[in-house]
Formats: C-alpha cells, structure tokens, sequence
C-alpha cells in the first residue's frame, strides 16, 4: 500500500482557479472550465501548458485574461493574480518563426 503526504501549509498557499481556453478548437475532453491549484502566476501558467499539452510546442505562448472579451484585464503579466479573478481565460497565442 502506498501512503502519500500532503504538506498542508504548500496546500494553504495555493489557490483555486477555474481556466478556460476560448481562442482555439480543443478536443471535447479540454473544453469547459477546469480547475487548477497553483501557488503562483507561474505555476499556474505551466499546469495550464500542461493540461492543453502546450508543453509539447514551443511554438505556443499562452496568455491569461479575467474575462473572455479583450476588454478584460490581462493576468499574467501581473506579480500575483488578484482575487476577485477565480475564473481565467485562456488564450493560446502562435509565437512567429524567424
């Protein structure tokens, strides 16, 4: 049997975020909004490449907004993202080869 521990002050420090990716065709398993812990900025963004298998492109960039129109606030150009941004937008952006 296997045990495995939580360290419960990690736990404490990470938030619940709801993203959604809004500007690219997804398999119907990644649509919706999926929850994700994440203690900071970027360990959110790497989950998120993670999820949407970004992580396999290097291509792609991704951005994070607080709502789906581009009148919302962009979120990962900030230290921290406030708290008042539960559920994110995310946009995948096609980074241009030389």
């Amino acid at each position: 049997m296997r045990v495995f521990y939580i360290d419960e002050e990690e736990e404490k420090s990470k938030r619940q975020y709801y993203v959604k990716i809004d500007n690219v065709n997804v398999p119907e398993r990644l649509k919706g909004f999926k929850a994700i812990r994440a203690a900071s900025v970027q360990e959110l963004i790497d989950k998120i490449k993670e999820y949407y298998e970004f992580n396999k492109n290097p291509d792609v960039s991704i951005q994070l907004w607080s709502n789906s129109s581009y009148t919302g606030k962009r979120l990962d150009t900030l230290n921290g993202i406030p708290d008042e941004n539960e559920f994110i937008w995310v946009r995948a952006i096609l980074n241009k080869k030389e």
